[in-house]
């Protein structure tokens, strides 16, 4: 009995030595494809930041520069975003205020914004049929991505946008030692992620009272998967000046 004890926890301890060893091998991995894809400067004159705890931002006032920014973007294209309803959902789960902002800046002027939140998520105050996803992500060790936007007017979104995601991905993974992340999107807007192995997990898209439209779906991803898709994507680079990240869907 005492020779099966020793022998069981070698082998746990064994295991345990694997995990990490793996969890770093992955970790090295992420920050590589990081600092690749920073190295490329798509933008010498922006600077990304963060993260920045909502709560902190409170205190200094970037919040209200962050929310600012973001409602005059939506102001045209995504005002269902900003409507009334969407607005007392916010308030009440004070999703800002828990969330890790990431700032994209041109000198002083906010270019564009992302935030990832912890649970609790909007997610199960929008519709019943996605309950039970909000479940398996509050308690898998997910954070939701969201408000990802950049200016418009000011300079090409994707490139930018890019930088964000990776620098909240490689911070999520890192840092937080996160599972994966969560998205809600609306319409096609889903495509845009599937180069970073998200995939939809909702079964048909569905409505949210709060909102204008139909369309939804929840789309999320592994930082394993996500990791695979971006090395993918780094193997279809040219020696030229093409995109870090390729046009093609995988």
């Amino acid at each position: 009995m005492l020779l099966f004890y020793h022998a069981t926890k070698k082998r746990l301890k064994t295991f345990r030595q694997l995990l990490v060893v793996k969890l770093e091998a992955v970790n090295k991995l992420f920050l590589a494809i990081y600092h690749a894809s920073q190295a490329t400067k798509p933008h010498a004159g922006v600077r990304i930041d963060g993260p920045f705890h909502g709560d902190s931002l409170v205190t200094s006032g970037i919040l209200d520069q962050i929310i600012d920014f973001r409602n005059y973007q939506y102001a045209s294209n995504h005002q269902h975003l900003i409507n009334n309803g969407q607005y007392l959902i916010e308030k009440k789960m004070r999703i800002d205020e828990r969330s890790f902002h990431f700032v994209a800046f041109a000198g002083d002027h906010i270019v564009g914004c992302v935030r990832l939140t912890p649970a609790p998520f909007e997610l199960s105050s929008l519709h019943p049929e996605v309950k039970k996803l909000n479940h398996k992500y509050e308690y898998g060790g997910y954070l939701e991505i969201s408000r990802l936007i950049c200016a418009s007017d000011r300079l090409p979104r994707s490139r930018v946008g890019e930088r964000l995601l990776l620098s909240a991905g490689k911070w999520a993974l890192v840092s937080n030692r996160r599972k994966g992340l969560f998205a809600i999107t609306r319409g096609n807007n889903h495509r845009k992620f599937s180069k970073y192995g998200f995939c939809i997990q909702n079964d048909q898209p569905f409505s949210v009272a709060t909102r204008a439209g139909a369309g939804y779906n929840i789309i999320s991803a592994t930082f394993r998967d996500i990791t695979a898709n971006v090395v993918k994507n780094l193997i279809s680079v040219k020696t030229n000046n093409t995109p870090l990240i390729s046009k093609r869907r995988i």
